[in-house]
Parts: C-alpha cells; structure tokens; sequence
C-alpha cells in the first residue's frame, strides 16, 4: 500500500540511506528532499522504521561541531538526536525550509550497511556523501 509525501508535508518524517563508505543516517524532515521510493510501500517504511528505531545503544555520540556552537547560544535540547547517534546512526536534520540537511550528531561506532538484514537494505538508497565528512548534504 502507498502513501503519499503531501501528508507528512511539514510535519517531522524520518528516513534512513547509506553513504559511500557504507554508514548509515537518518534524515529527518518536513519540507526536505525524501526519496520517491519511500511512499511506494507504507508497510515496509515501518518495518524499517521500527527496525531502526529498536536498535541497542552500541555507541557514544556527539553533536556535530556546528550544533556544538548552536547548542551554546540557544541551550536547545538534542538529547533525542545523541540518543538516535548511540545506535550507530549519523543524524541529520533539514535546515529550515529550503535545506540542506545538517548533521545533528555522530556515531563513534558507526552502523555499517552490512550489518542491516537484507528487507531493510532494500529500502535504502546511497547517499551523495560521506557522512564522517559531510556537515551539510543536499540531494
């Protein structure tokens, strides 16, 4: 069953890729980019939402160094965000409403593509960037 991008407009949506060394985000927005594909199969987007979202603490995290400097001049609370890093998942957040997506906070252990079962690989797509290196990413 399909669901359509006009539904979650606005609204905080997650979605998950890998990038070029094989790590794994969560992107999350409500007006940003989100792979067409996603809204092909509402049953396997939850399936793979709750795959990730089920996923043990096996790391420390850390905000990016940008959000480092934002968290100092607004004491905003990123707790969910580090809490997210500490499963292995580079988090990224759209900026504002015309982007790019920003990474929030970073895995010291990162969860690799290899280590997702295979119905859940299938719902990924690759990221133009390396997530270790990347601050900003635009698709």
């Amino acid at each position: 069953m399909s669901f359509r991008r006009e539904d979650f407009f606005g609204l905080d949506f997650s979605w998950f890729c890998y990038d070029n060394l094989g790590m794994i985000g969560e992107f999350i927005t409500g007006y940003g980019f989100i792979p067409n594909h996603i809204f092909n199969d509402e049953t396997s987007y939850n399936h793979m939402l709750e795959y990730f979202y089920r996923l043990p603490c096996t790391s420390n995290s850390e905000l990016s160094s940008a959000i480092k400097k934002r968290a100092k001049r607004s004491h905003g609370d990123f707790t969910i965000f580090l809490k997210k890093s500490r499963t292995g998942l580079f988090v990224y957040d759209y900026k504002g409403h015309y982007g790019p997506y920003e990474r929030i906070s970073i895995p010291s252990k990162p969860l690799l593509i290899e280590q997702v079962p295979d119905n859940i690989k299938k719902t990924l797509v690759k990221a133009p960037a390396t997530f270790s290196g990347d601050e900003t990413i635009v698709f």
